[in-house]
């Protein structure tokens, strides 16, 4: 009866008479002899004590809605003890804590107000600078860590629930169960980020180049953990998502080094599946490169599409994927390799025309230059028989010409003459040749330019090959449940 009666009158003066945001430890003397004196009204100083469990009951009733635990104990006065909360290089960490509940409290309206989505909020600025106050000081890690103990209690958030970091602002994701969201369109795939906020935050770190980031990493990768010229279907489908992770995870962490850990792993999920599809495309042209280059093993890798029910390493059947065309024909990885065959026969014989067609160019342009420099020595002979020419008809009507000029020139005149038709002679051969190749030339451009068709017309192909390839590759083997 007076445990009881201990209880009530202790609960009664504590929510008549103590604030709700009191500090547990702030429990002042003052508060203590006046709930000393009025339990003595009712019973004595040993009743007190003997009641100190109903004592206890109603303080840590009061006290509950805080995050801490308390201990009491009854002596000459009431003391409160709280079971202090551990966080790195903070000595009160409690009331920090304590601090940030209490102030979100205030704001409860301003808080309720920055939910984004039913599963989602997302802190404001006005929010921020005034929780921030009360981490002045404090490493930023932990800082953190204080805060989220703060929001946690003071939104009653379970263990499944998340809390972290976005840009500098306090991000909540409550876990909704599946009947308790069926009316609500919610991406979960990046622990319920809004899909905006996530682009929003891939463009100011990556100016939405992400690929120009990631692709270099990929060549690595294609060159040591994912060389499919060694590397089997088992392995990749084990590994390969880990792998690519940890290049994204890395990726985010080396640009933004000061994220929340869960923020990371989920914009990097985010930003994984974004470019899934781009990687898968790397994927198969690697795979395509080695069965060209007549890797087994690559051949090997691309005809486990088939379609056929296998058994696993032990033994549990499966249906592996299949290759189906844009026109929903199914393709066997021998019709693929024949069409990898068939556009590497044409490139190689591109290459040989093309380089067959560039000596063309240099003989079809060496001749030109040789034909150029006739016609200029042409023309120098010419000139040069005219003057001789009149030189002799002058001569033979001077009749004070003697015999001796008259035959020195008309050695000089025969000797050009002689020239010039040897020059002229040249000439027209290489004006001949140059006509040879000019036809030559027409017609090997014009096989350069049909295969380069055929190519466009292959390359089509290939494309189409490489998409279907990337997204049969994408599909998990299925597993078969008996």
């Amino acid at each position: 009866m007076l445990e009881h009666s201990a209880y009530n009158i202790v609960r009664e003066y504590l929510h008549s008479n103590i604030p709700t945001d009191l500090f547990a430890s702030d429990f002042s003397e003052n508060y203590s002899n006046e709930l000393y004196e009025i339990l003595h009204t009712f019973m004595s100083h040993e009743s007190v004590l003997d009641c100190k469990e109903s004592i206890q009951k109603a303080f840590n009733e009061f006290f509950s809605p805080h995050h801490y635990k308390i201990d009491i104990s009854l002596d000459e006065k009431i003391a409160i003890s709280i079971v202090q909360k551990s966080i790195k290089d903070v000595a009160n960490a409690n009331r920090v804590i304590h601090n940030i509940a209490t102030e979100l409290s205030r704001r409860k309206k301003e808080l309720d107000n920055c939910w984004v989505q039913d599963d989602v909020l997302i802190f404001n600025k006005s929010l921020m600078d005034a929780i921030n106050v009360y981490t002045n000081g404090i490493a930023e890690l932990s800082a953190r860590e204080l805060v989220k103990a703060a929001v946690r209690h003071q939104l009653k958030l379970k263990d499944r629930d998340a809390v972290f970091f976005l840009k500098n602002r306090v991000v909540v994701r409550v876990f909704l169960r599946l009947q308790e969201k069926q009316s609500i369109v919610v991406n979960r795939r990046y622990g319920g980020l809004p899909p905006e906020d996530l682009k929003n935050l891939e463009l100011e770190l990556f100016e939405d180049n992400i690929w120009n980031f990631i692709r270099p990493k990929i060549d690595e990768l294609l060159g040591s953990e994912l060389d499919f010229s060694k590397i089997g279907n088992d392995y990749f489908y084990e590994n390969y998502i880990s792998i690519l992770q940890k290049v994204f995870i890395d990726r985010v962490k080396k640009v933004a080094p000061n994220e929340d850990s869960e923020l990371v792993l989920n914009f990097a999920n985010y930003l994984l599946r974004q470019q899934h599809h781009n990687i898968m495309v790397e994927f198969t042209k690697s795979i395509f490169k080695s069965v060209q280059k007549g890797s087994e093993n690559a051949k090997k890798f691309l005809c486990f599409y088939d379609g056929e029910i296998a058994l696993s390493a032990i033994y549990k059947p499966f249906k592996k994927p299949k290759f189906i065309d844009a026109q929903g024909v199914q393709l066997c990885c021998t019709d693929i390799i024949l069409d990898l065959k068939r556009n590497s026969s044409i490139i190689k014989r591109i290459e040989e025309i093309e380089a067959s067609l560039l000596k063309k160019q240099e003989l079809f342009s060496k001749n030109g230059d040789e034909f150029d420099a006739l016609n200029q020595e042409l023309n120098k002979l010419k000139q040069k028989s005219l003057s001789l020419n009149e030189r002799v008809e002058y001569l033979k009507r001077n009749s004070q010409t003697s015999e001796d000029i008259y035959a020195k020139t008309m050695y000089q005149y025969k000797n050009i003459s002689k020239k010039f038709n040897e020059s002229e002679k040249k000439a027209k051969e290489c004006e001949d040749n140059y006509k040879k190749y000019e036809e030559e030339l027409h017609t090997t451009e014009e096989k350069v330019s049909n295969l380069k068709t055929e190519l466009d017309q292959s390359f089509l192909h290939y494309n189409s090959l490489i998409e279907m390839c990337a997204k049969t590759i994408y599909k998990q083997p299925q597993a078969i449940l008996k």
